[in-house]
């Protein structure tokens, strides 16, 4: 469990409704608690932005024509001058 900062601690009395002093600390129960739960909260992930999820869908069509469709041979790479036994 990390340490969490003064700052934390100040913004989650705030959000109580409490009033917080870190020279006169004698928190109450219930921002023990808060402490206790934020202590071990995930970090906030926030939803990718129009931007990002362009960058994301762009990528994908590049990949998808990077890759050889299934119906391409070895075949198809015969130089020009090959087929049919004449230059084309």
């Amino acid at each position: 469990m990390h340490t969490v900062s003064v700052r934390t601690m100040q913004d989650l009395a705030y959000e109580r409704g409490e009033e917080f002093d870190p020279a006169l600390f004698a928190p109450s129960d219930e921002l023990v608690d808060g402490l206790a739960l934020a202590g071990v909260a995930a970090p906030i992930v926030e939803a990718p932005s129009e931007y990002e999820r362009e960058r994301h869908n762009a990528r994908r069509r590049r990949q998808a024509l990077r890759s050889i469709p299934a119906w391409f041979e070895a075949q198809d790479l015969a130089p020009l001058e090959h087929i049919h036994g004449e230059v084309v």
